[in-house]
């Protein structure tokens, strides 16, 4: 999900030692981690209408069942996803 200027990824240390450097500056007392940013976009990309398969292409998962119990707990009906488990194939 994150990319330096050279394409090259991140990893969570680095990542993590950002977030904790930016919550410093600014003096900002909120528990955060890369996890909750993941959690955000996934939750925003839902609210703005993609579908559920298209998140969890985004967010590299093998399955929807997966991005929606993870990372987007209350804003999926899970009868549509398992609709969409029976109909993949």
């Amino acid at each position: 999900m994150f990319e330096t200027k050279g394409k090259k990824k991140y990893n969570r240390g680095n990542i993590s030692r950002q977030i904790e450097r930016f919550k410093k500056r600014h003096n900002i007392n909120l528990v955060t981690n890369p996890h909750n940013f993941r959690h955000s976009r996934a939750t925003s990309l839902m609210e703005e209408g993609f579908s559920i398969k298209a998140i969890s292409k985004y967010l590299r998962h093998s399955n929807p069942t997966t991005t929606s119990k993870f990372y987007i707990h209350d804003k999926v009906d899970f009868d549509v996803l398992e609709d969409l488990d029976k109909n993949k194939g």
